[in-house]
């Protein structure tokens, strides 16, 4: 009862303490959007949308079909994309206990936008020759050409492009583990800034932030749809672009970046912390409720939300007729509604219910997947635009929880582990993903649900698809069951970081799961684009 009672006379109060600049957790006052400081990360986070936009778009057009290199190469590239983003939580501890000459964001900026710069300006120099395949269609196919003499392989094929693949998919990928670098540093920045905000502010400046960044990544979506998709790249375009210049772009960009976080960029100087002192504070932290509980909300909901079906991609393929340029263009739209939406919120949404803003952008986002994916099986209306609207709300559900996510962080955080907690906060819905899709496999292997059923387009076919989409959609549907975890607003929350348990266990529990999970999202990469080990269930195949 006297919890109870200390939380009502907490929110008797709230219309002042939205009011009082000193309900911020930081001194300093709210950040001007106008301030060189400002400038400085909006720069960050510009190019950073572009770069995002940009470099996994072409894992099909340029490293696929272009350069011609094998399945496994192109996988290994496109794991190594998204794998730098799960390593975000070591450079957010990089970022928080290793201080440079007594400064923790700027040179890690800088060293993150110096290895792109470097990295592009490789990929801008380097000959990619003409593209692999000198015929349209599928004749280059490595099953055709492994049959075939050096004459007639030299006929229809460049093999001198794929010389330089490998190289290019190291330049590559280091590229994509530096602006990461960038990321993180960029983020704990930010959420440092916000901490300055008062409480009926809080999360303002974060969520514009990331409204510009998914609006930026338009332009990187638009330069792939449109300079990337030309006949030799398997696209309708008739004119062609060579990679080099789009990395000259890239290249071009990294330096813009580098030369604003130099002037822009501001930062006190710092005394520094021994790595252990720094470990025992942050170990401190995750004994505390508030850091433990948002975390299990965050786990244990994205390992629900993450089932879904094998036979969802034949579907948009297949049935659906989804090509990859209508993906790229609804892909477009869905970073312009999240750029929006989070826009709209930082204006009028700051101290919206984050339980109900979760719940509602699920359920609807799950009833309008349902509906449409039903009707494209069954074949009531199949149109690409129409099945294109299912990526669309899914996109969008999953970026309004990435934003509430950002908004825990930010209450969570302590000064000195801005850029860990926002690491931990925010990815440790991807380490549970892995698991997700394992479970998954197992129901569709149960169900007989293979990347095939498509080609039997008979109701016995549609109904099996229908069966394993649907239990998709309600295990999805049975992640909201955990909304009781997160604290309803940033009120709780704080009553929660102040006043909430201390538990010796839960934060060893914390800490085992970090480890055993991010252990187990790298073994299952590397399961993935190891030949001999592709086909393990653990690296969802079908061994």
């Amino acid at each position: 009862m006297q919890t109870a009672t200390v939380v009502l006379e907490a929110k008797d109060s709230i219309e002042y303490i939205h009011m009082d600049d000193s309900s911020a957790m930081l001194p300093g006052g709210a950040l001007s959007l106008s301030s060189s400081e400002a400038r400085g990360l909006f720069c960050q986070y510009i190019v950073l949308g572009i770069l995002y936009g940009i470099l996994p778009g072409l894992v099909y057009p340029l490293f696929d079909l272009y350069l011609g290199l094998t399945g496994y190469e192109v996988i290994a590239y496109s794991l190594l994309v998204s794998f730098s983003w799960l390593l975000r939580i070591l450079f957010g501890i990089l970022s928080d206990s290793v201080a440079i000459k007594g400064y923790r964001r700027k040179p890690w900026m800088l060293l993150g936008w110096a290895i792109c710069i470097l990295s592009f300006g490789y990929l801008m120099a380097a000959d990619f020759h003409e593209p692999f395949c000198k015929t349209l269609g599928n004749e280059c196919n490595y099953t055709i050409l492994s049959h075939l003499n050096a004459s007639e392989k030299d006929r229809i094929s460049n093999l001198a492009t794929i010389n330089n693949g490998h190289l290019i998919i190291i330049a590559s990928a280091f590229s994509t583990i530096a602006y990461a670098m960038v990321s993180s540093a960029s983020d704990a920045m930010m959420v440092h800034y916000s901490q300055r905000e008062p409480m009926g502010l809080r999360g303002r400046f974060a969520a514009i932030i990331y409204a510009v960044r998914a609006f930026t990544g338009i332009l990187g979506h638009i330069y792939v749809c449109v300079f990337v998709n030309s006949k030799s790249l398997g696209g309708d375009f008739t004119f062609d672009i060579k990679p080099n210049i789009g990395f000259a772009l890239l290249f071009l960009l990294s330096m813009i970046a580098f030369a604003c976080t130099v002037k822009y960029i501001v930062e006190p100087c710092i005394e520094r912390v021994k790595f252990m002192t720094w470990l025992s504070q942050f170990y401190h932290l995750m004994h505390k409720q508030v850091l433990w509980q948002v975390c299990a909300f965050r786990f244990l909901f994205s390992l629900f939300s993450s089932f879904h079906s094998q036979a969802m991609l034949p579907v948009f393929e297949q049935w659906g007729r989804v090509t990859p340029l209508d993906a790229s263009i609804m892909d477009s739209c869905s970073l312009l509604s999240i750029a929006l939406a989070f826009w709209y919120i930082s204006r009028v949404g700051i101290n919206w219910n984050w339980r109900w803003l979760i719940g509602l952008a699920t359920t609807s986002s799950i009833a309008l997947e349902i509906t449409i994916t039903l009707i494209t099986i069954w074949d009531i209306q199949r149109t690409p635009s129409v099945m294109l609207i299912v990526p669309f709300a899914d996109q969008l559900a999953f970026s309004i929880r990435l934003l509430v996510a950002i908004f825990c962080a930010i209450e969570i955080a302590e000064l000195g582990n801005e850029g860990t907690v926002f690491g931990l906060v925010t990815n440790i819905n991807n380490w549970s993903t892995p698991f997700g899709v394992l479970l998954n496999s197992y129901i569709d292997k149960t169900l007989n649900v293979s990347e095939t059923m498509w080609l039997k387009d008979f109701p016995t076919a549609q109904h099996d698809t229908s069966v394993s989409i649907l239990i998709s959609f309600c295990i999805q549907l049975l992640a909201l069951v955990w909304l009781g975890l997160l604290p309803p607003q940033k009120l709780e929350m704080q009553f929660m970081k102040n006043e909430g348990s201390y538990a010796r266990g839960a934060a060893r529990l914390l800490l085992l799961i970090s480890i055993l999970c991010l252990s187990f999202s790298i073994v299952t990469t590397a399961f993935t684009i190891t030949p001999d080990a592709s086909c393990f269930r653990l690296a969802n195949g079908h061994c």
